[in-house]
């Protein structure tokens, strides 16, 4: 799993009688991101990496790349789907439920659908992340 630690830094003042005095503060939050298999494995997750929105089997999807090229499928809400599709992002964090294509016989393959949506078949494995 990896973690990323975030700083916040700020100047904190205090005036005692006639002294005063600065000192500086952090304040240390952290996110934690899993890797694709620790994604792949569990019920949710919660990834970061670069987006594509492209156009796979049967729908919209985004695959989202880590920096060693490995990869997951995701199928995001049209409007959010439309506008990384428009403005690319470097980097964006993502988080929803796994869930994994059903197995079919022969060359047929299953058209899934989710609430509504529509899940295109992207080339990052046989799971995907359900971004709401």
């Amino acid at each position: 799993m990896q973690m990323t630690t975030v700083i916040k830094v700020g100047v904190v003042c205090h005036a005692i009688l006639f002294l005063s005095g600065c000192g500086r503060y952090e304040l240390a939050t952290s996110e934690k991101y899993m890797t694709v298999d620790e994604c792949y494995s569990s019920d949710f997750c919660t990834f970061r990496g670069r987006p594509v929105a492209k156009y796979g089997e049967y729908g919209k999807v985004v695959e989202i790349f880590t920096s060693d090229g490995k990869c997951i499928n995701a199928s995001f809400p049209e409007k959010k789907w439309n506008a990384l599709r428009k403005n690319p992002k470097n980097s964006m964090t993502i988080q929803g439920n796994v869930f994994t294509e059903p197995e079919t016989e022969g060359p047929e393959s299953a058209i899934i659908e989710i609430n509504g949506r529509r899940i295109g078949l992207g080339r990052c494995g046989n799971k995907f992340v359900f971004v709401e």
